[in-house]
């Protein structure tokens, strides 16, 4: 999930790194064919390289984000600000330290968080920090240089203030994002565990009611078509045979019987050894419960008969009853629950 997530995100900061180097290189062509100062040309340079590098990422095939690729682009995109905002001093150091080449940094900054690697977002504030200190103070107190700056150090303190600040929010979020992704996946996979270990003993819909919690956990009145199915002779039949064949008989009948229910949105509640409980209308409701329970039931016939005939039951027979009203139905016992249905509908339908 984090992969994926990384991956995802990867893409956003590739376009928006795309559409950055455009707007620069608007801006850096802008100002040159105004002021007429040919030293932008470098910087509109390393402008394009830069955004031609994230444009051939961003229409290629997607490669995954490892922690070497994570690091390596957050120094890129970090060290293109820095070395934009150097070439700008070419021109006057004042202008360096004051052209918008520098707000590159915050957006440095501020991407690397959904790269979802708290300490990358260290990084990158540590690395812009570090790279544009060292460049205020070898333009102010390097030697031969003029001194052109001594009136910007509130400014500037100001500036790697906010900086740090958007590290901070930074790291918060790739945190929280990390956290929260985390959480997520966790109960998708928690509920594909619940799913695959109780799917096969409770109906599909009734894991997915409780997955979801829509499933009511206090009785609630219904009308609802109540099924029994029971084999014939079962025990007479289980004599003369062998257990494991008994099983495998008893396991295929049963199970062809709970397909043919589930097909008419009946839920198989409950198997009561050599028979079952099912029920129409319940937890979901429908209004044609009843039809449903006795076309199941007619399926069921036909499947028996041809059990009996492929030699997968021999001399299968079965009793089914079906009874229809109102009835109790809901969450029964404690730290052991059981999705059920009470009343005199169910007795009848026995």
């Amino acid at each position: 999930a984090i992969s994926e997530a990384r991956d995802k995100h990867e893409r956003y900061i590739e376009a928006l790194a795309v559409a950055t180097a455009l707007f620069g290189a608007f801006a850096i062509i802008w100002r040159a064919l105004s002021t007429r100062d040919g030293t932008g040309l470098p910087s509109l340079l390393i402008t394009l390289v830069f955004g031609g590098y994230y444009a051939i990422s961003l229409f290629r095939k997607q490669c995954p984000s490892t922690r070497s690729k994570r690091w390596l682009r957050a120094t890129l995109e970090v060290s293109s600000a820095t070395l934009v905002t150097v070439v700008n001093t070419w021109s006057t150091p004042e202008f360096g330290l004051t052209s918008a080449a520098h707000y590159t940094y915050f957006l440095a900054i501020a991407t690397s968080s959904l790269r979802l690697d708290p300490m990358v977002s260290l990084y990158a504030t540590g690395l812009a920090i570090t790279s544009h200190l060292g460049m205020y103070l070898f333009l102010r107190f390097g030697p031969g240089l003029p001194d052109t700056l001594a009136l910007h150090p509130a400014l500037f303190s100001f500036r790697l203030a906010v900086m740090a600040l958007t590290g901070l929010v930074g790291f918060l979020l790739a945190h929280t994002l990390r956290e929260k992704t985390m959480k997520v996946a966790t109960q998708t996979l928690e509920g594909e565990r619940v799913r695959a270990a109780f799917g096969s003993y409770v109906d599909e819909r009734v894991v997915q009611r409780v997955l979801s919690g829509t499933l009511s956990t206090g009785p609630e009145r219904r009308s609802i078509t109540v099924m029994f199915l029971d084999i014939r002779s079962f025990t007479s039949f289980s004599e003369t045979r062998d257990p494991v064949e008994v099983f495998h008989s008893l396991h295929v009948a049963l199970d062809a019987f709970s397909s043919e229910i589930q097909k008419q949105g009946g839920i198989v509640n409950k198997f009561l050894g050599d028979g079952l409980l099912a029920l129409f209308g319940a937890p979901e409701p429908q209004e044609d419960h009843t039809r449903r329970a006795v076309r199941a039931a007619m399926n069921i016939a036909a499947e028996a008969r041809r059990l009996s005939e492929r030699g997968d039951f021999p001399g299968l027979n079965i009793g089914i009853g079906i009874h229809t009203g109102e009835a109790m139905v809901g969450n029964l016992g404690g730290a052991r629950r059981e999705y059920t249905a009470i009343g005199d509908v169910v007795n009848v339908a026995s």
